[in-house]
């Protein structure tokens, strides 16, 4: 049982008999809408370490943060390098970081080329993000339609320019953005929370009993 579908071949070859993918999900009513008095930040990565997407962080929070000096971005994290203009926010508590996300009009999925280069390989942020029905704007990664609807349930960027335009855009269609960040959540709620994960789980194990 493995959480990427692209890596089932290269299991196979170390010898399992067969391999059945099983995806990240969230719980919906842990990761859910937070009440918030303003969306008060405009652009938002909650993430730690450069590792494997230095290339994205500069593209998508460094170099975007400096050419939108109107825009507030912010980052909760660690070991991120240089951020340009973005805040960095303290960490409180996990009920101040769903809050973080939920006062943020664009949240960023910034994901490791680990996952992100093999198809649908899940990580748990995307899951996450939809399930608070925040506004998703990704790096390009391999498989994501597998989970969500790009251009209608996430953003998916394949540029530091793209990321930039994306953003312009979306801060000042405020109906848009709201709309896919409902359209993520509603995603969630019909096929990626645990209870779904955890059907799957016992379909897998029905077969060998």
């Amino acid at each position: 049982i493995s959480n990427s579908a692209g890596g089932a071949a290269a299991i196979k070859e170390l010898g399992a008999r067969e391999v059945y993918p099983l995806f990240y999900g969230a719980d919906p009513d842990v990761f859910g809408p937070v009440d918030v008095p303003a969306q008060d930040i405009d652009v938002l990565f909650y993430g730690h370490g450069r590792e494997y997407r230095s290339e994205w962080i500069d593209g998508m929070i460094t170099a975007p943060s400096n050419a939108l000096p109107d825009a507030r971005f912010a980052v909760r994290g660690t070991k991120l390098g240089d951020l340009g203009r973005a805040e960095m926010l303290p960490y409180l508590s996990f009920s101040k970081l769903r809050e973080y996300a939920c006062r943020s009009k664009i949240n960023l999925c910034i994901t490791r080329a680990a996952h992100a280069s093999v198809f649908a390989s899940s990580s748990s942020r995307p899951f996450e993000l939809a399930g608070m029905g925040c506004c998703i704007v990704a790096n390009p990664y391999d498989g994501i339609e597998t989970w969500f609807e790009p251009g209608k349930e996430i953003f998916v960027v394949q540029s530091g320019e793209e990321a930039l335009d994306r953003y312009r855009y979306l801060l000042a269609h405020d109906a848009e953005r709201l709309a896919a960040g409902r359209a993520a959540r509603e995603r969630v709620l019909k096929e990626h929370t645990f209870r779904h994960r955890a059907q799957q789980l016992c379909q897998i194990v029905q077969k060998y009993l």
